[in-house]
């Protein structure tokens, strides 16, 4: 290899480190390089041959004199971080990395007809269509499947956005920092639709979050309080702030509730009954496993199984009898009718229930 070519991969790779660069040329390659939607869409394109976008530079160009060699080689670098751009046909400016792609293809069945919305700060309710897979919204490209949508950071004025997940869906999203959150059945999200600065969310519901790493605090504010982040795995249930939990899978995070804060450590989680929040080790899978489709409950009421039956497969809970404080342990699989998950429950013989279309009435 020649003095010009190892200097020319050297040069490459300080740009893909993001190391500042003397070179006005070279700094532009650097910036553009690492700016945060081109670094997303790159990052599966890592192992492009950079010394055959060098040759064929050379093959194209005509040198002359005037030029210095560093010209030379910014303009290749710059041909070289193209490359990955162009090398797949048909690749979209605002298509998310293979990542977030296998993410959103993910196969999630939907209980019910009704489609997840966003609603705009004006009050404009998008309902996401995942028949024409690329839409705008609020200024931002998004990538819309039937299981999840992709954000990219809008061009427009700072404002926040919301995600409505109605009953009887899961849905997915990754938001314009990179960051990935699965949402479960009756659950609304509030985020900002530009996040380089702003990393702050608000959670009503349940959601299971794989957070970005960028430098900057991701919070999550819920009404039970606000978890407090860098980059971490993480579930929080929050549909009511008396009764909440916040599990940590990877990371670290603090949990603030009123004038208290509780950091927690993998494999820890804080559960909080009315003013009380404990912090323990989990006890079992059911801190995530709706992500699986599993519905897990360990010596539960009734009434609160019921009311996350009434979310996943978005029906009416109606008691007749007395029975709401029984207490219950199993599961079940998702894609199991409502009808199927009675069944077991009442093989208990401490009650009988009729299904009448969306209402079911425990007697």
């Amino acid at each position: 290899m020649t003095k010009s070519e190892n200097n020319f991969f050297d040069t490459v790779d300080s740009v893909s480190k993001n190391e500042k660069q003397n070179n006005e040329k070279l700094e532009e390659v650097r910036n553009f390089y690492h700016n945060t939607d081109v670094s997303q869409r790159l990052t599966m394109y890592q192992k492009y041959d950079a010394r055959k976008a060098y040759k064929d530079f050379l093959h194209n160009i005509k040198p002359q004199r005037q030029f210095e060699y560093w010209n030379y080689v910014a303009l290749a670098a710059a041909a070289a971080v193209i490359g990955f751009i162009m090398i797949l046909p048909g690749l979209k400016n605002n298509e998310p990395s293979a990542e977030i792609l296998a993410m959103l293809e993910k196969n999630i069945p939907a209980l019910t007809d009704s489609v997840p919305t966003i609603i705009t700060n004006n009050g404009e309710i998008i309902k996401l269509d995942h028949e024409s897979k690329d839409m705008k919204v609020n200024g931002a490209s998004a990538y819309v499947t039937e299981s999840g949508i992709a954000m990219t950071n809008s061009e427009e004025t700072e404002n926040m956005l919301e995600l409505d997940v109605p009953r009887g869906r899961q849905y997915q999203i990754a938001l314009p920092d990179g960051t990935t959150v699965i949402l479960n059945s009756g659950s609304k999200l509030k985020f900002p639709n530009r996040m380089d600065t702003n990393r702050k969310v608000y959670l009503e519901g349940e959601a299971y979050f794989d957070v970005k790493k960028n430098g900057n605090t991701f919070m999550v504010g819920t009404s039970a309080g606000t978890i407090v982040v860098m980059g971490t795995t993480f579930n929080v249930r929050s549909y009511d702030a008396n009764h909440a939990g916040v599990a940590l899978y990877t990371g670290k995070i603090s949990f603030r509730s009123g004038d208290k804060t509780y950091l927690l450590r993998p494999g820890e989680e804080a559960i909080k009954e009315g003013s009380d929040i404990k912090i323990h080790p989990f006890e079992d899978a059911r801190t995530a496993s709706w992500r699986d489709g599993l519905i897990i409950f360990k010596d539960q009421r009734l009434e609160a199984i019921m009311n996350e039956i009434e979310r996943i497969y978005g029906v009416e809970v109606e008691f007749k009898a007395d029975v709401k404080n029984i207490r219950f342990s199993g599961e079940c699989r998702r894609t199991q009718t409502v009808d199927d998950f009675m069944k077991k429950m009442s093989l208990t013989d401490e009650f009988n229930y009729e299904i009448h279309g969306k209402k079911v009435t425990i007697e």
